[in-house]
């Protein structure tokens, strides 16, 4: 990930031409040293055990601070995007740290606590708000159409967080810490220097200052700055290594390595380790009425699938298919009319089915490898998916991520996720748009092939996919031809 506050060389060494040139036309020491002289003073310093005490200290206090505050903020924020009532009772709390002195919090402080521990609470109040508000911001902004399609998925609540909700949340996250950190130092410091607790960085800058020690001043202040800078890259680094790590894909890569080594057995062994205990799924709209706002989408709809049926959806756009697909999926309320899954009236929209869905977008991760994609949303193995990616032609691009792959690549990757997913019934939204004639055809006998005798619904435009995939009933909606 590119930071853009990356410190630049030619920027650093001006800005010390210029603090000469300053220092060189001031040339009152008591007022301002030379960065020579405060670079000399600050390695006598640093030859000094008091200064390695004092380092110790104030970053013991101020990076626990710093933690505490992390978690708690992570944690809280977490929460309060899902239970409305915490977060309004946190807001008053983060717009009075965001807006009262760092100087009002550290003179109220030292009335109650000692300030041995203040640069613990003052950092960790300096932070909570920050990384509280980015962990809210990366949960809201999580992409929903993910979240319906793990849910439409059954997938795991432990895979959706760390595949799904994670990635989105660090991306608010990374930038937050690194302003947090340095924010932690600047008020942690700063109630040391009120605080005047024995030993730490904070106490020697304000002797220097009471004494006029300016080259101390300034040696004990690039002390601070350095360890500022230091502490940031450091945690930085460690939460891409763990970021590295939660994104890992599910797939097994030393399985698929070695499938893909030109085994023609594959599809065989495939087949013969395939347990299939799929339910039986019938599918009854009655009457049906769906409207957004004053549109009628569905008037009066009625429809009859049985277990185990091919059926083609075909209509003009607008006129409900996708709508259609989306109600069966238990991902749209009715106004009025029936659901029944196998006789059973389906309650509400909430009801969860396992019901493999492709939808009109092709919703990847697009952090992840193909491979990674089909095994999140299936259980499917190894040596299946590799047979689905030889079969539809993306063997050679399934390690990359699928950020990397054209439109068709997605489609086909969207595609083989939902075949080899073991719910029912599956629906396919537009199934083979964006394929070319040759793929397409290939497209279709995976998805015959990869039925394996469930019941299966496809919305299309065009006439031609209806024999592709053998339909045995195409229901039309809204239509001059139904």
């Amino acid at each position: 990930m590119k930071n853009n506050r990356d410190l630049k060389l030619w920027a650093v060494l001006l800005w010390l031409v210029i603090w000469q040139i300053v220092a060189s036309v001031l040339n009152q020491e008591l007022f301002l040293v030379s960065p020579i002289k405060a670079v000399a003073r600050f390695v006598e310093l640093a030859m000094t055990g008091e200064f390695w005490f004092g380092v110790s200290y104030s970053l013991v206090k101020i990076l626990g601070g710093f933690l505490v505050a992390f978690v708690l903020g992570v944690l809280l924020g977490a929460a309060a995007s899902k239970h409305q009532k915490l977060r309004e009772f946190l807001a008053p709390l983060n717009i009075t740290i965001k807006s009262v002195p760092v100087a009002s919090f550290v003179i109220l402080a030292l009335i109650c606590f000692s300030s041995e521990y203040l640069a613990v609470l003052i950092s960790a109040l300096i932070v909570f708000p920050i990384v509280y508000t980015s962990t809210l911001s990366g949960v809201e902004n999580t992409d929903q159409k993910l979240l319906e399609m793990a849910r439409v998925y059954g997938v795991e609540q432990g895979k959706v967080r760390r595949y799904i909700f994670a990635p989105e949340i660090y991306k608010y996250l990374r930038p937050a810490c690194q302003t947090a950190i340095g924010m932690a130092w600047k008020a942690g410091i700063a109630a040391e220097v009120i605080g005047v607790p024995k030993g730490s960085m904070g106490s020697k800058i304000q002797q220097a200052k009471v004494y006029l020690e300016t080259p101390d001043l300034i040696a004990w202040t690039l002390g601070v700055i350095l360890l500022s800078l230091a502490t940031e890259k450091l945690f930085v680094f460690i939460m891409d290594r763990i970021l590295a790590g939660i994104k890992t894909s599910p797939a097994n890569h030393n399985e698929v390595l070695v499938t893909t080594g030109g085994n023609d057995e594959v599809g065989a062994t495939a087949k013969n380790t395939i347990e299939e205990s799929i339910n039986s799924f019938a599918i009854e709209l009655k009457n049906i009425e769906k409207k957004y706002g004053d549109e009628k989408v569905l008037s009066g709809f009625n429809l009859s699938i049985k277990d185990g049926e091919t059926v083609a959806v075909m209509a003009p756009s607008g006129e409900g298919k996708t709508t259609l697909l989306r109600i069966i999926a238990g991902l749209e309320e009715i106004d009025s009319g029936e659901v029944l899954y196998n006789g059973i009236k389906r309650k509400s929209a909430n009801d969860s089915f396992d019901i493999p869905f492709l939808f009109q977008e092709d919703r990847l991760l697009e952090y992840m490898d193909g491979a990674g994609n089909i095994s999140l949303f299936s259980k499917a193995s190894n040596s299946r998916i590799v047979e689905a990616a030889k079969s539809l032609e993306l063997e050679d691009v399934f390690g990359k991520p699928t950020s990397d792959y054209s439109g068709g690549m997605k489609r086909r990757t969207a595609l083989i996720r939902t075949m080899l997913s073991d719910g029912n019934p599956v629906l396919l939204d537009e199934p083979f748009k964006g394929l070319d004639e040759e793929i397409k055809k290939k497209a279709a006998e995976f998805v015959v092939k990869e039925k394996r005798g469930r019941t299966l619904i496809m919305v299309t435009h065009d006439p031609d996919e209806v024999g592709l995939i053998g339909a045995e009933k195409v229901v039309y909606i809204n239509s001059p031809l139904t």
